[in-house]
């Protein structure tokens, strides 16, 4: 099978390698549509905590090809489509023994930390992170799946609730789809970023309010009549990208309290 390997920065080489053969617990799946994102742009400018070489790639959809004879008969079979999580965690740190496996010591993730990832033909996989995608998604979209839980799981745990005013800080992917999460929701969202092109993605996805910080900050008049007395959590219920540009960070930190 070939792949494509990151030898160092902005420099992939192809490279033939063996198709992995099944294990107990483990499937062969063809890999059929891996999506790129920030993290991925990093790591291939070499200006991430991954020490190259690695395969990249850590958001796909793939196919199963092979069982091993001791997974025959169980939740998966030969042609299922899927997904699997890239993310690894050891369950013996301290952070693990917590039940905050995402802050794991050990972790692992494919493409990222440790593992190869999916820019290849075909990968060996753990049939416990892998999961069957729904006949109403298609295959080229599952990989969306791993952008679309970060942004879920970051509106769960910030419980905005239906008619509160929420600030959704970065709008990237991440951040995108927290203001569609929050608008189901019944929340009113304003999103704030540098980028005035992506602002304009977000007011086409029923963002009520944007605020480019270019041009305005949370201390400016602007910002202050879009939250014109105490907000609904202090600072607003908030679902944040986790990496924002420095001047954006700054801008958040510095949002008047509730009254000021």
């Amino acid at each position: 099978m070939r792949l494509a390997r990151t030898v160092a920065a902005e420099t992939i080489r192809y490279e033939e390698a063996p198709i992995p053969a099944p294990e107990p617990g483990r499937a062969v799946v063809r890999v059929r549509s891996v999506t790129l994102c920030g993290t991925d742009a990093h790591i291939w400018e070499d200006d991430y905590a991954t020490e190259l070489p690695i395969v990249q790639g850590h958001e796909f959809s793939a196919t199963i090809t092979r069982l091993h004879p001791q997974d025959e008969g169980g939740p998966f079979a030969v042609g299922d489509d899927v997904v699997v999580s890239p993310f690894a965690a050891c369950g013996r740190c301290y952070a693990c023994t917590i039940r905050r496996p995402n802050a794991c010591a050990h972790m692992s993730v494919y493409g990222c930390y440790d593992d190869d990832g999916a820019l290849a033909e075909f990968m060996l996989v753990p049939l416990a992170r892998t999961r069957r995608i729904p006949e109403s998604l298609p295959v080229d979209l599952a990989p969306l799946w791993e952008p679309v839980s970060i942004s879920l799981q970051a509106v769960r745990r910030g419980r905005a609730q239906r008619g509160e005013r929420v600030l959704v800080s970065g709008a990237g992917p991440i951040g995108l789809f927290a203001l569609l999460a929050l608008r189901e929701a019944g929340c009113s969202v304003t999103v704030l970023d540098t980028d005035t092109e992506r602002l304009g993605l977000a007011a086409g996805l029923g963002a009520a309010h944007t605020l480019a910080v270019e041009r305005g900050s949370p201390t400016s008049p602007t910002a202050r009549s879009l939250m014109p007395g105490p907000t609904d959590r202090a600072p607003p219920s908030s679902s944040t990208q986790p990496e924002l540009p420095p001047r954006s960070l700054r801008q958040w930190t510095s949002w008047p309290p509730p009254g000021e």
